[in-house]
């Protein structure tokens, strides 16, 4: 909580609120609520509506008055409804000029486009914020407590889970892998925003598992470019030309030179019939 004021304001400012406690009567608890759990259990608890604690607190409130009668203790609500969620405040004020700010609570607003649920929302958020401000136990859990039900816990989605996430994005559902592949090819500023200003856990964690695969991705991507650049180049075997028909001729020729010479060498000169005779 946080103060605003001077000294004297606080001392005034803690007396009357002494007063107001003292004069508070818990409301009765009238509503009934029976919740599912995820492993298919139920448990059920009763509660004071808004109205009801309302009235609880400013018939305490009236009652706290100056010598002439007025009231001097009050309060009222700093509320923020954004597309993500709802922050509420609950500001208690004192004649004196003091004032006492409450935490401030968040809850996440899955039906943003929905305005009977945001409005019931708000008036839960508001209920919880002003049972707190004034010590008033609004609820009664004690079937619950017996049966301990599952209390929301972050966990590392699988990969149809993560493809399949879905969360509202200024006023428009979109499934989370689609707003992020649009940040990472057009940079889009306002993406980058709602992305770094998640307060759902959840959704945080969904992020930061797209944001691993993305550098396993580029990890990956450099390493299979290092190895091309390592990769020895083909050695290419040059063919040799075949020799030209030219050649070939002129090859000929002088094979067939060499063998006509050598039978010319070594045949001796014929003779004709009539020297053959003369030789008996």
């Amino acid at each position: 909580m946080e103060f605003i004021g001077t000294d004297e304001c606080r001392a005034i400012w803690n007396q009357h609120f002494i007063q107001v406690k003292s004069k508070i009567k818990q409301p009765k608890r009238t509503k009934t609520v029976k919740v599912a759990t995820k492993n298919g259990g139920t448990y059920s608890y009763s509660y004071a509506d808004l109205a009801d604690v309302d009235k609880s607190v400013m018939d305490a409130c009236r009652s706290v008055t100056d010598k002439d009668g007025n009231v001097v203790f009050g309060y009222y609500f700093d509320i923020d409804n954004s597309q993500e969620g709802v922050t509420v405040q609950t500001v208690m004020v004192d004649a004196s000029g003091g004032s006492m700010l409450s935490d401030r609570i968040w809850f996440k607003n899955s039906y943003a486009g929905d305005a009977q649920r945001t409005a019931s929302l708000i008036s839960y958020a508001k209920r919880y914020s002003l049972s707190a401000a004034f010590g008033i136990a609004s609820e009664d859990d004690n079937d619950a407590q017996n049966l301990k039900p599952d209390k929301p816990t972050v966990r590392i989605l699988d990969q149809k889970e993560l493809d399949s996430y879905e969360v509202v994005v200024y006023g428009h559902s979109h499934l989370l892998k689609d707003v992020w592949n649009d940040y990472i090819e057009n940079h889009d500023q306002e993406t980058k925003h709602w992305l770094t200003t998640q307060r759902d856990p959840q959704t945080k964690q969904a992020i930061k598992q797209l944001l691993d695969n993305y550098n396993i991705n580029q990890k990956i991507n450099d390493i299979m470019v290092e190895k091309d650049k390592a990769k020895p180049k083909p050695i290419v075997k040059e063919t040799p030309k075949p020799e030209s028909k030219h050649n070939d001729s002129n090859n000929e020729n002088e094979i067939k030179q060499l063998v006509d010479g050598n039978n010319q060498s070594e045949t001796p000169e014929s003779t004709s019939e009539e020297e053959a005779f003369d030789l008996f």
